[in-house]
Formats: C-alpha cells, structure tokens, sequence
C-alpha cells in the first residue's frame, strides 16, 4: 500500500517534534550540569575558606603575641582562650574541611567535563540516556545537599539563558545566610508565582 502526501508529511512532523524533544531534553540536561557544577564549586569554595579560618585561629591564638594580650586577664579567661586552638584543630581533624572542598571541586569538574560530552545538536535518544546516566552517576558521589545554596545556583543558571522571575525559585534573605550551614528541605525553595495581569 502506498502512502499519500498526507501520511508522509505527518511522519516528517513527528520526526522534527522527536527532534525537538531530544534536544530540549539534552539543553536540561546541560543545564542540570551547570547547576550542579557551580553548587559543589560554591560548596567547595565555603569549605576551603571555613579550612583557613580555623587554621588562621589556631596560629593567631597560639602565637606569643596573643599569650602577651591575655596577661592582663583574669586567670579564667586566660584557660579560656587557651582551649581555642585546641578545640579549632580538633574540629579540623573531626569535620575534614580540604578533603571535602576537594571532593567538591572533583565533583564540579565531572559535571563540566560531562557538559563538554553533550552535544545539543547530534543528540538523539540513546547519547540523551547516556548522557542521563552519566549524570546520575556523579549524583551516586554526592554528599548531602544544602539546598538554599542549590536554589541559588538553581537561579543563576534560569538567569544565565534569560528565564523569567517564575523560573527562579524564592529564597528569603536568612535562607541565603545559612545556605552553606542549614541544610533546610527541598520544598523550602519554591518556584516564584507569576505576577497576575492587570
């Protein structure tokens, strides 16, 4: 049986909208990549900074300067500050900070390495499952989300391609205080509501 004009040409329309889809769900994928890259940058980045503070705490307090400052302290006081840097390097050793920060960075250049991989405009079905896989696997790696910090760098990828104020996802002004020291939920961070035409 042969086929008519009419059939051919919605088999040519299924095939562009096919197409489409495959790329719209490849350009998500990238888009999960560069968010998922500059969160575990950010993470990392607050972790090899709070690493530095701590190690700047124990010099400072350790040093023969500061032992001079506390003389004219009460004996208490003295005992006190004294435990400072015993207390910051036992943090150090307990909360891990540089191997995290690493793990972090590690993590961040596998998501831009696999963004690398995608190419928008060969993909197809089977390079878009693999892509998807990959991606999943980086997430098997991952630690604990903080999730404010997930919603920022959430919206700076929306910012990135041009989205609108309903793509981003609302964060209020202490949630992004705490975003690298309270976890919070995911559902915290809703996306923000359209404003209504007047």
């Amino acid at each position: 049986m042969e086929e008519g004009p009419t059939s051919g040409a919605t088999a040519q329309g299924r095939t562009r909208t096919e197409t489409r889809e495959v790329g719209e769900l490849a350009h998500k994928l990238l888009r999960e990549c560069d968010r998922s890259a500059r969160y575990h940058l950010a993470r990392g980045a607050f972790l090899d900074f709070s690493h530095r503070v701590l190690l700047l705490v124990i010099i400072v307090s350790s040093s023969a300067t500061f032992a001079r400052l506390t003389e004219r302290l009460a004996e208490v006081w003295v005992s006190v500050i004294a435990f400072i840097p015993t207390v910051a390097a036992a943090f150090i050793l307990v909360s891990n900070f540089s191997r995290k920060a690493e793990d972090h960075r590690s993590l961040s250049r596998q998501c831009r390495d696999l963004a690398k991989r995608i190419n928008v405009r060969a993909a197809s079905e089977e390079s878009v499952e693999e892509w998807r896989i990959a991606l999943l696997d980086i997430y098997k790696e991952e630690p604990a989300v903080y999730h404010a910090l997930n919603a920022q760098c959430h919206n700076a990828v929306a910012q990135s391609i041009g989205a609108g104020k309903s793509q981003m996802q609302r964060i209020r002004w202490w949630q992004a205080r705490l975003r690298n020291i309270v976890r919070f939920t995911p559902d915290s961070f809703p996306l923000n509501q359209p404003t209504p035409r007047t």
